[in-house]
């Protein structure tokens, strides 16, 4: 992950995108571990908090738009494997991959923009992250 991690203060600050439909929003980086996708639009290097997209297990119609900690993250470890960063991702509107044929799947995720958040636990990757309703 340290080869993305440079690259995260081009990223927009939290809530610098509030007022954009999510659709709009630009990925700027993709993490990923078996078929669990994070696609990161912002990030608050404070708090070392990521806003964006979290797809687990290919499950798109559960995916969520939440706020997901970069060490939480860092810290997932599956049989000896980490979450790695996408090195060959190119930023991209979220609307460019969701549901797009071209990438072998149409479904969609749900583009509701969170109002509240609350932490719950991902026992699947033994990650607690934010979630928003």
């Amino acid at each position: 992950m340290e080869q993305t991690n440079a690259e995260l203060p081009r990223l927009p600050g939290l809530y610098e995108t509030e007022n954009m439909p999510l659709e709009d929003n630009m990925i700027y980086q993709r993490y990923f571990l078996g078929g669990s996708d994070w696609y990161m639009a912002e990030y608050d290097s404070d708090d070392r908090l990521f806003f964006g997209c979290t797809i687990l297990n290919n499950d798109r119609e559960m995916a969520e738009w939440g706020h997901t900690s970069l060490d939480a993250l860092a810290h997932i470890n599956i049989g000896g494997i980490d979450i790695d960063g996408d090195l060959r991702w190119n930023p991209k509107r979220f609307a460019a991959f969701n549901g797009n044929a071209e990438n072998g799947d149409s479904r969609t995720v749900n583009l509701t923009r969170p109002h509240t958040c609350r932490p719950i636990m991902a026992t699947m990757y033994q990650q607690f992250m934010y979630t928003c309703s």
